[in-house]
């Protein structure tokens, strides 16, 4: 009869339309495991050759297509491999810098053929430096020499000065010391405050010695720079306070493609100027600056510490404290931040720009009254480990435009507006963080964010464990999200997307996850029980 025939049209129609959505789902699915495959293989070359750089970047392009341990731990090592390299580099640096001390003490006291050894080690990382050749063809000279009863004159009557040790005091004219003294000098300072008259310009190779920032204080209210060290300079300093007390901006101290050792110092005190983008920094690191900071303490200025261009710093065990921002990085700077304190900032605890890759571990961030920290870059944005991000005003980490960084074993706690937030098209990996007692909720995904979130404790936050909505589509994978006051996930999307897999929703407050129209997740192998409302609501889709 014509009803039997209709209905039978019907249903070969409703299964060719299933085979239909089986096709195109599976040919979709086909097509993504074969870019995750070729990330993969690209990756491999990448790391066979050394270029662990090019390798990290497509391992997390293929992570972001699909859930893989294998291709995390790859990640990881890369990540290890190149924190490693830039750790030796910054070793290497901080050798350089103590190694020229012990060689021109050999040099003072007449050992020469242990200071031409010194010297030509030296060499060997440096052999551009034109001091340390200088120095070798003197002791050359010197060596070749016959012994006589009575000392020769020098030959040359413009020998290379030799590096001294001078004391300074509060009445000196220490822009006059410094040009007068010998490349490598040290200069003592005495207990007092030394007042500039000038811009301090450090044109060689030298080393300050104060009796401690609160004894010894260098301070100046001419505006722009009150420090500057020029191109090439190796430039350290221990136990001095520079304080700027101006009213127009200026810097404290900026570094222009020199390598610097600070320790026990303070800088203070450096003016922004909002209408022209200058000043405002303690340090600022220009160009391929680096050295190490350790040991030091800032307040008082709009960055702390500046790191931009290709500077990278090495910046330990310090104290960043009552600053506008603690730390800036920018351009393509790569810095290492480590075991630093950094706290009651007025804005973020770190920022993070441009193509910055930073590698920010161990620190304590917390009490800051915007954002522990602060990502707004293009592309891979560096790694964040084993930190402790706490009680932050805002959020403890927000994540803007297409930043990518990786985060791991951090502790990201109590903070005010949420734990973290992936927003605009921002990505990376979250893995094997815990997030708890986070007010707002745990993780909030929106906009078109893309990251992987895999393998962390989400605990005991006010608000959902995890929040996806508008256009994001995270993957979601091995997560432990429990005793949240909202749901475990909840997903408001307007548009089909997410992957949930193998995750623990339990003891949640409302739904172990929550999927509101027209949120279409795939869901595979998670555990979910014992939340209060229940443990999945589907907002009916075919409901007006």
């Amino acid at each position: 009869s014509t009803p039997v025939m209709a209905a039978l049209v019907v249903i070969i129609l409703l299964f060719a339309a299933a085979g239909s959505y089986y096709y195109v789902q599976h040919s979709r699915t086909a097509a993504v495991e074969e870019q995750h495959t070729r990330f993969v293989q690209i990756g491999e070359r990448f790391f066979q050759a050394g270029d662990y750089a090019e390798a990290l970047a497509n391992y997390q392009a293929a992570l972001a297509l699909m859930p893989d341990d294998a291709v995390q731990d790859k990640i990881r090592k890369c990540q290890d491999l190149l924190l490693e390299a830039e750790q030796q580099k910054a070793a290497e640096e901080l050798y350089q810098l103590t190694a020229l001390d012990r060689a021109d003490s050999l040099f003072e006291a007449g050992d020469f053929r242990a200071a031409r050894d010194a010297y030509q080690a030296l060499l060997q990382n440096a052999p551009e430096d034109s001091y340390l050749s200088e120095r070798l063809a003197e002791i050359a000279g010197r060596l070749a020499a016959p012994p006589t009863a009575q000392p020769k004159q020098p030959k040359q009557p413009a020998a290379t000065p030799k590096a001294e040790r001078l004391v300074a005091h509060s009445t000196d004219d220490i822009q006059a010391m410094i040009d007068r003294a010998a490349p490598n000098s040290t200069i003592q300072f005495s207990e007092g405050i030394y007042k500039l008259s000038q811009p301090l310009t450090i044109r060689k190779s030298l080393r300050l010695l104060g009796a401690g920032p609160n004894h010894t204080l260098i301070i100046s209210d001419i505006p722009e720079v009150m420090i500057r060290v020029n191109t090439g300079v190796k430039f350290s300093a221990a136990g001095i306070g520079f304080e700027y007390e101006g009213r127009d901006w200026a810097d404290v101290l900026v570094v222009n493609d020199a390598t610097v050792q600070f320790s026990r110092c303070a800088f203070k005190g450096a003016v922004y100027d909002p209408g022209a983008h200058q000043g405002g920094s303690g340090i600022l690191f220009n160009g391929s600056s680096g050295g190490v900071v350790s040991e030091s303490f800032f307040s008082g200025n709009q960055f702390a510490i500046y790191s931009k261009d290709k500077s990278k710093p090495v910046i330990q065990n310090s104290e960043l404290r009552s600053n506008h921002t603690g730390i800036r990085i920018s351009g393509e700077a790569r810095p290492t931040v480590k075991q630093n304190h950094i706290y009651d900032n007025s804005s973020n605890g770190i920022a993070i720009f441009d193509a910055a890759q930073p590698k920010v571990l161990e620190n304590r961030i917390r009490l800051n009254r915007a954002n522990g920290l602060y990502f707004s870059t293009a592309d891979f944005s560096g790694t964040i480990i084993k930190n402790e991000i706490l009680d932050n005003k805002d959020l403890g980490v927000l994540l803007a435009d297409q930043s990518r960084p990786t985060l791991e074993e951090n502790i990201i706690r109590g903070n005010g507006l949420g734990g973290l937030q992936y927003k605009d098209q921002s990505r990376g990996i979250l893995r094997n963080n815990q997030i708890q007692g986070n007010k707002y909720g745990g993780i909030k995904v929106i906009n078109a964010a893309a990251p992987t979130l895999t393998k962390n404790t989400i605990r005991s936050n006010q608000g959902d464990g995890i929040e996806i909505m508008d256009k994001a589509h995270p993957t979601v994978n091995g997560n432990e999200i429990v005793q949240n006051s909202g749901d475990g996930i909840s997903l408001l999307l307007i548009e089909p997307g997410g992957l949930l897999t193998n995750n623990t929703c339990t003891g949640n407050r409302g739904y172990g996850i929550s999927i509101l129209k027209p949120a279409q997740p795939s869901m595979v192998n998670n555990t979910i029980h014992g939340n209060n409302e229940g443990s999945i609501y589907q907002e009916d889709i075919t409901q007006n």
